[in-house]
């Protein structure tokens, strides 16, 4: 993720509007959060709003507010999200979602940084910084007419694309420990590297949550670790072990200790990524964010074929 770090140091004291695009679960709000903290805004309110979770009536209230008396069920005024973050940033997870018939709503608050509550004739100002983040591709979703494009253009000044967990493996054991109390052993670790994390950031901090509370030493190892795969019934640490022994036959199988060192663990990532790009060698460096000589030679030292057989697909 050094190559996403780079951009975000760049990024992030501009001011300008963010469009953070990445799979679900990746990790976008805390790229979000590192965007906010590395701002001028940092000493204000950091507020996030998931525009997927609400309703088309129940998200409007929560963006712009409403006055007493605006519907049913508003006894009181309230300030909605522009308002809560004045000065500070507004992190608009799942964009994609936000209903149409709201969005022009939305794109005049960016455009004159004033917002209207619902049910009030008074605009009130505010200054906040816009980052967004989807899943989705929204430059197709404004060919279908399913995304406003004046709004698109307004939020997409500046993008940070956020990589699957698997392949951001030096990224796991430093995530782990933001999500855990207690230390991890160097087995628990290489457990962890070894699991390829379908489910990305979110099943990595759900599984250091269940450790936790399933842990009474002081210290969490491997066996304290749940790990679950939707699609396999064979643990996942001697899977990926054998994908690697079928990619690079001379490795053989490898247990989750060897799998700690880190030629070892870099030398499985590589091969998983040449197979996931069916062995597009540009492709691989380009998801790495190196440039193509620079992966060549690490596919050297690590002595890894430059090209192997085909990808199975079961």
């Amino acid at each position: 993720m050094k190559g996403v770090f780079r951009r975000l140091d760049r990024v992030a004291p501009t001011g300008l509007p963010v469009l953070v695009e990445g799979p679900t679960g990746t990790g976008k709000e805390l790229v979000a959060q590192e965007i906010h903290e590395g701002s001028g805004r940092h000493a204000q309110p950091f507020v996030a709003l998931n525009c997927g979770a609400l309703t088309e009536g129940l998200i409007e209230s929560e963006l712009f507010g409403h006055v007493k008396g605006a519907f049913t069920g508003a006894t009181d005024d309230k300030r909605g999200a522009f308002e809560a973050c004045d000065g500070g940033t507004l992190f608009l997870d799942e964009i994609g979602e936000l209903p149409l018939a709201l969005q022009p709503r939305l794109l005049r608050v960016l455009e004159t940084m004033t917002v209207r509550r619902v049910g009030a004739t008074k605009e009130i100002p505010v200054d906040v910084r816009i980052v967004a983040a989807t899943h989705r591709d929204l430059a197709a979703m404004v060919e279908q007419g399913c995304f406003r494009q004046d709004l698109f253009h307004r939020l997409v000044v500046l993008t940070v694309r956020v990589a699957p967990l698997a392949h951001r493996l030096d990224d796991v054991v430093g995530l782990a420990r933001l999500f855990c109390e207690r230390p991890l052993t160097s087995r628990a670790e290489a457990k962890l590297l070894a699991h390829g994390w379908p489910g990305n950031v979110r099943e990595l901090k759900n599984a250091m949550l269940r450790a936790e509370v399933m842990t009474d030493g002081p210290t969490i190892d491997a066996e304290d670790i749940e790990l679950f795969d939707a699609q396999r019934s064979d643990p996942p640490v001697s899977s990926l072990a054998r994908e690697v022994q079928a990619a690079v036959p001379e490795v053989g199988l490898v247990d989750a200790e060897a799998l700690r060192v880190d030629p070892e663990v870099q030398r499985r990532h590589y091969v998983r990524l040449l197979r996931e790009c069916g062995n597009n060698r540009a492709e691989a460096a380009r998801r790495l964010g190196v440039a193509k000589s620079t992966f060549h030679a690490q596919l050297k030292r690590l002595g890894i074929p430059l090209k192997f057989g085909p990808v199975r697909t079961g």
